[in-house]
């Protein structure tokens, strides 16, 4: 059974990032090496590489300049080589809540077009680069 995403927390370090709209999480991808010599007859042959990615994490939310999600964002675009930004996601599970979580830097925040009608909102996209493993592991 499906489980609604209500809920759902993002954590850019200590900061709760707000206003958050869509996660798209990072999917882990693992590439193919192909070992299909002279002696296969039925089918190609693969084995996997020994190290997968994880793709880009995409958060988008609405903008407020100034902000401390603002400020979180600008942050995670900021960090140096040797420190990135532990990134938290509290998501439903099956039973109760998962936090799935990494480290990244950030490598895009765009700021959104400045609407002019009364019902519209400004929007930012942070986009953020895993580096090294994802945890997933039950809410503590």
């Amino acid at each position: 059974m499906a489980k609604t995403t209500h809920g759902t927390t993002i954590h850019l370090g200590a900061v709760k990032l707000a206003g958050v709209t869509n996660v798209k999480l990072p999917n882990m991808t693992r590439g193919m090496i192909g070992t299909t010599d002279h002696d296969t007859i039925v089918a190609k042959e693969f084995m996997p590489e020994d190290l997968y990615e994880l793709g880009d994490c995409v958060i988008t939310m609405n903008y407020v300049a100034g902000s401390t999600t603002d400020d979180a964002c600008l942050a995670a675009m900021t960090a140096s080589a040797e420190s990135p930004i532990a990134v938290t996601a509290l998501v439903k599970a099956a039973a109760g809540t998962e936090d799935v979580d990494f480290n990244a830097f950030g490598t895009t925040y765009e700021i959104g077009d400045l609407p002019s009608g009364s019902t519209d909102k400004q929007t930012c996209t942070l986009t953020l680069k895993p580096t090294g493993a994802r945890g997933q592991a039950p809410t503590v």
